[in-house]
């Protein structure tokens, strides 16, 4: 059933939005690193965990598109759970999920190894057990492993973090490719009870305090963490003398990808196999992406309509919830401002 909303552009000026699908659609508004003005459509789809190797079909339940990162309990600290869905253009498709490692057969386990694959993409990683770091004899040890079944994956349970300065209030070491984690303690006078990442790259686990280690886990990165926020570009005064309220020149639309760098791929077509490995409780679990083609249309105040087909630039895993989440993109630059539109129709066409 069809959807329709009116956008009040300003007093008196409305643009109407039609969303055909059964999926979750919104417009958002944005700039070009000229000035000219956008606006960007993106459309999520939510499907349910199919049969053990069958194609996925949507969700009776549509999850909603986020218009702001969402956080855990503490956002302060905690590692952002989802980014938002209305960045202006992405350059690869993020593959992203809310992990969380099971043991085979339900049995405890100290550790073992988690994975997806999409296509020919894949990742993996070690997971161990809780640890915390003793007081011995000869300075600090690594306690046993307790075992476990069910571990949580997020980047609040990777390597890094921040470690507060015992002498100098307000100073502290932070880790900048993961301010959320656990590990690390360069200025900790002492260890004992401060617990160690659950994650691991493979065949380098943490044996010190300061790293460096690599943060392993599956979901987004913080947009002020390394290595994302390299690319949000300078600003200084020249900025703000000669480019403000625009992006700085050296502005990178890489800074949009959520995803860590090697969990961006090209853009899936629909049909790829995607296999999870110990991040559901069949241990090994697969599907293939469902074919979806999505149209949006674009139609002008005056002049001819504007038709295209979006990307899927995002694939949202959520294992424990047994269902996952594709969202496409796609976006339209005024010819003067975003005033020359009256319409934008989004249609459906399944394969």
């Amino acid at each position: 059933m069809a959807s329709v909303h009116i956008c009040l552009l300003k007093p008196g000026v409305v643009m109407q939005f039609e969303n055909t699908t059964p999926f979750a659609a919104d417009l958002n508004f944005a700039f070009e690193k000229s000035g000219r003005e956008l606006v960007v459509v993106a459309v999520k789809a939510t499907f349910d965990f199919p049969e053990q190797g069958a194609i996925a079909t949507p969700a009776q339940e549509q999850l909603p598109l986020f218009y702001s990162e969402v956080f855990g309990d503490d956002p302060e600290a905690d590692a952002v759970r989802f980014d938002n869905d209305f960045a202006p253009v992405k350059r690869a498709c993020d593959v992203l999920c809310e992990a969380v490692a099971f043991s085979p057969g339900g049995r405890p386990t100290t550790n073992l190894k988690v994975g997806m694959r999409l296509g020919q993409w894949s990742k993996a990683f070690d997971v161990i057990g809780p640890r915390i770091w003793l007081r011995g004899a000869m300075g600090h040890r690594i306690s046993d492993t307790r075992p476990f079944t069910k571990l949580s994956l997020s980047y609040d349970n990777a390597w890094g973090g921040v470690d507060p300065h015992p002498e100098k209030q307000g100073h502290a070491a932070t880790c900048e490719t993961n301010p959320s984690g656990v590990g690390y303690y360069p200025y900790r006078l002492s260890l004992e009870g401060a617990p160690l990442p659950l994650t691991y790259q493979p065949n380098r686990h943490v044996t010190d305090i300061d790293g460096p280690y690599l943060p392993m886990a599956f979901g987004p990165v913080g947009r002020h963490w390394l290595p994302r926020r390299k690319y949000v570009g300078t600003y200084d005064q020249v900025w703000m003398d000669h480019r403000m309220p625009f992006m700085p020149d050296d502005f990178d639309p890489m800074y949009y990808q959520s995803a860590p760098p090697d969990q961006q791929i090209s853009f899936p077509k629909g049909g790829e196999p995607v296999e999870l490995l110990n991040l559901t409780v069949e241990g090994r679990f697969g599907f293939y992406l469902p074919r979806e083609t999505l149209g949006v249309t674009f139609q002008r105040k005056s002049g001819p309509l504007s038709q295209k087909i979006p990307l899927l630039d995002t694939v949202q895993l959520l294992p424990a919830e047994r269902r996952f989440c594709l969202t496409w993109r796609t976006r339209f630059a005024c010819n003067r401002d975003i005033h020359d539109l009256s319409e934008i129709i989004v249609t459906r066409r399944s394969e």
